[in-house]
C-alpha cells in the first residue's frame, strides 16, 4: 500500500508511483488544490474538513473527518479500505470521472464563460 501525504508538484509523483490513498491531515487549508490533484489521478482522499475539502470529497471518492479526529478511528477506516480491496481500477476511474465532470479546467472555463455572457 502506498499512501501519499504531501503536495506533489505537477502530478509527476502520481504518474511515477502507484498511490492507493491520499491522506491529508491538517487544521487549515485554502481551496484544497492538493485534494483535487489527487482526485484527478483517481486517488481516493481521506482528509480533515478544512478549506474547500467538503466541496469535493464525498462518500464516493474518500472520507472526511473533523480536525480534532481520533487517530485510531482514521487508522481503522484506512485499514478497512485496505482489507476490503475496494480500490479497484473501476473505483479509481469513477473518482477520475467525478473530477473531470466537476472540476477539470475545460468544464470550469465553459461554465464560467456561459455564466459571464448570459
Amino acid at each position: 500500500w502506498h499512501i501519499a501525504t504531501c503536495f506533489c508538484p505537477h502530478g509527476n509523483y502520481y504518474l511515477q508511483n502507484h498511490i492507493d490513498l491520499f491522506l491529508h491531515v491538517s487544521n487549515s487549508e485554502g481551496l484544497g488544490v492538493v485534494h483535487l490533484e489527487a482526485l484527478s489521478f483517481g486517488i481516493p482522499v481521506f482528509s480533515t474538513t478544512v478549506g474547500g475539502a467538503s466541496e469535493f470529497i464525498n462518500d464516493e471518492n474518500g472520507l472526511l473527518f473533523p480536525v480534532d479526529f481520533d487517530p485510531m478511528n482514521v487508522a481503522q477506516k484506512i485499514m478497512a479500505l485496505m482489507n476490503n480491496s475496494s480500490i479497484t481500477t473501476e473505483y479509481r476511474l469513477k473518482i477520475k470521472e467525478y473530477w473531470k465532470n466537476n472540476f477539470e479546467y475545460k468544464m470550469i472555463y465553459t461554465k464560467f464563460y456561459k455564466e459571464l455572457f448570459k
